[in-house]
């Protein structure tokens, strides 16, 4: 009973910072106009259940970053053909999109560079397919991965799970393109609610779909980004619900909150009014995620069925 009273208290708290950028949205000198992001770089999704995507062959400035997609909506260059391709389904939302930075700082290319050069991979060619598109839950992620990302033939597929506010203005606009209702931070954190379960339901179907094909699976939880001091941070008991959760299911769970919380919080972030993850956030996703790549035991079982 404490600990729901308590998550149900932090859940409570988390609704304070979407006042805040609604009103920044509707400010001179605020948040941009979402319809300009949500149009120039989306559209309605024909994947039964993904709702939107990005569109395919772009090349263009929007909210300040060069976003570049290849020929299947992904922010990243054409898969690498080939029977031996290392190939890393990445599925996720804003974080492993790498919002507000450009493509090859997010944390997916930087690994994939980095595993380029190591004898680890003993000399295969690596390919990180970042499949992550904004606002996308767990549901949408499993769409995506069922109907797309399986057809690259991936040796590994990623899911990403996010503690940042779902009804931000930039994830919301998009929204609108699926016509889909706003979902809030506490409805998707509420245990006894559709949204949790719903998400639960999808990590267990990708669970199914991954071992089906000797895929390892793994799940990447993300703090809430916003410079604010590591002690008043509010969301831990929800890191522990969602590890929890992603366990139970199957999943090989990195939680990067205690790598995030060694850095000092500003330099997480990017500088200026809208603070979103910095280069520096991506670079050590990347090294944790290698580590436990390793130490889980993924590595070897990939390679052993390769």
């Amino acid at each position: 009973m404490e600990s729901t009273t308590r998550v149900r208290c932090l859940l409570a708290r988390a609704a304070l910072p979407l006042v805040t950028l609604l009103a920044a949205a509707c400010s001179p000198g605020g948040e941009p106009a979402p319809s300009e992001w949500r149009d120039q770089a989306h559209r309605p999704s024909e994947v039964a259940g993904v709702g939107w995507e990005l569109v395919p062959d772009l090349d263009l400035e929007v909210e300040g970053m060069r976003l570049r997609t290849n020929s299947i909506g992904a922010r990243d260059g054409e898969p690498v053909e080939g029977d031996d391709v290392f190939r890393v389904a990445v599925m996720g939302g804003c974080f492993a999109f790498g919002l507000g930075l450009d493509g090859e700082a997010a944390w997916p290319r930087r690994l994939e560079r980095e595993m380029t050069a190591s004898i680890l991979v003993m000399g295969r060619t690596v390919d990180f397919l970042d499949l992550a598109v904004c606002g996308h839950d767990a549901p949408r992620q499993v769409a995506l991965l069922e109907r797309r990302g399986l057809d690259l033939d991936p040796w590994l597929a990623v899911l990403e799970h996010s503690l940042e506010d779902p009804a931000a203005p930039l994830t919301a606009s998009l929204r609108d393109l699926a016509g889909s209702p706003p979902v809030s931070f506490a409805e998707l954190h509420d245990t006894s609610g559709e949204p949790w379960q719903a998400m639960g339901e999808a990590w267990g179907r990708a669970r199914e779909l991954c071992a089906a094909r000797r895929i390892p699976l793994m799940l990447v939880v993300v703090p809430r980004l916003d410079g604010g001091a590591w002690e008043d941070y509010p969301f831990r008991a929800l890191h522990a619900q969602v590890t929890a959760e992603g366990r139970r299911r199957g999943l090989v769970v990195l939680d990067l909150l205690e790598r995030f919380e060694a850095e000092p919080p500003a330099s997480l972030v990017t500088a200026g009014e809208r603070p979103r993850p910095s280069a520096r956030a991506h670079e050590i996703a990347a090294d944790a995620f290698k580590r436990l790549l390793y130490s889980s035991g993924a590595l070897t079982q990939i390679l052993e069925a390769h």
